[in-house]
């Protein structure tokens, strides 16, 4: 069974008790089976680059987005679990 978690937060001391911090991309995911991390920076990037794209392609996306967020908190106000 493949592993669903696709991203993993990991955090490095480098000096002085100073972190980096850095996704794993899931192998399975990645061309040629070969491990890829990326900086919150480029992780940035790359969150845009595919928003812009899923959403230039598929403009009636973003009303369904708005609308299951307006039934998500309508549910949320009366107390309802989303089933």
């Amino acid at each position: 069974m493949m592993n669903l978690i696709f991203l993993e937060l990991k955090k490095e001391c480098i000096k002085d008790n100073k972190f980096i911090y850095y996704y794993i991309v899931n192998k399975a995911i990645c061309k040629n089976n070969e491990s890829l991390q990326l900086s919150f920076k480029e992780f940035g990037k790359l969150t845009r680059f595919l928003y812009k794209g899923v959403y230039t392609s598929f403009p009636n996306l973003a009303n369904y987005v708005q609308y299951t967020r307006k039934i998500a908190d309508i549910f949320s106000a009366l107390n309802l679990p989303i089933e």
